[in-house]
């Protein structure tokens, strides 16, 4: 999934890359990092809403720290995805 991030943000699919991010945190939130996890659905979601782009199907998760979020939400689109591809 990082290098799909990487690849869509290349591109500038803002939209694509919000889709990624949500799929990241799910699979963050499944390890029990759900700070890591929050921030990347905020960022994917606030990703998913600048670029009009519809969301994929993404199944529920637990739920995520709303001070995750919140940070997730206000990153710019250059720090969601330096952040998505960091090392956890």
């Amino acid at each position: 999934l990082t290098d799909a991030v990487k690849r869509f943000a290349a591109l500038g699919a803002q939209g694509a890359v919000g889709d990624c991010l949500l799929e990241l945190a799910i699979v963050h939130a499944d390890e029990g990092e759900l700070m890591h996890a929050g921030r990347l659905w905020g960022a994917g979601q606030a990703l998913l809403e600048q670029s009009h782009h519809r969301a994929s199907r993404h199944r529920a998760i637990t739920p995520l720290p709303e001070d995750a979020l919140a940070e997730g939400a206000a990153m710019s689109p250059e720090e969601a995805v330096k952040y998505a591809i960091a090392p956890a």
